[in-house]
């Protein structure tokens, strides 16, 4: 029998929990994008057992998770290679929620070829 991994990642809920089934028990499953940069910016998909049924979970909410860790292989839709990080969550803490802002319409805008990524700070 493997031992088994723990991990803990902090990232932003992306879409509202799916309901479903582990084990014989009702879960909520959520995809969490861990914070980081590149190849550590990754989707997570976390289950989300009973005994933590008191947590309320939404889109944008920012969590930190920790639990039992894998991966697993598979394909996306197009058929390329695919990496699933899946964690069953033993702890929860819910920081709040992100806002997504919303970015005013104008038009003819003298900035209107200009990349977020080239406004210096």
């Amino acid at each position: 029998m493997s031992e088994k991994v723990y991990r803990t990642v902090m990232g932003i809920v992306q879409f509202d929990p799916k309901e479903g089934e582990a084990a014989g028990k009702p879960v909520r499953n959520i995809v969490i994008r861990q914070v980081g940069f590149k190849e550590q910016s990754v989707n997570v998909y976390v289950t989300v057992w009973p005994s933590h049924a008191d947590v309320e979970i939404a889109k944008n909410d920012v969590l930190i998770v920790e639990g039992t860790f894998n991966q697993g292989k598979g394909q996306a839709q197009d058929g390329s290679p695919r990496v699933y990080n899946n964690i069953s969550a033993t702890r929860i803490a819910k920081l709040g929620s992100a806002t997504e802002g919303k970015r005013p319409e104008v038009e003819g805008s003298a900035d209107d070829d200009v990349e977020d990524a080239d406004i210096p700070f």
